[in-house]
């Protein structure tokens, strides 16, 4: 299964799914923490919670640490 860091570059969905990832997450048998789960660093998780709003923004921008 792709990531949601993945697909959202890829223009194959948006911040609103984000979410349905976190359900996903929850009953998926898995030793990844949430964030890893997702695709993303632990600051870009961070971000994306403190700021839901700018989430499209956050997720766009080039990382400077890759994963």
């Amino acid at each position: 299964m792709k990531k949601f860091f993945d697909r959202f570059k890829a223009h194959e969905l948006n911040a609103i799914d984000f979410p349905d990832f976190v359900s996903q997450w929850h009953i998926a048998e898995t030793y990844e923490s949430v964030f890893e789960f997702l695709g993303l660093t632990e600051g870009e998780y961070a971000l994306f919670l403190q700021n839901p709003d700018k989430a499209d923004k956050i997720l766009r921008e080039p990382r400077t640490t890759p994963i």
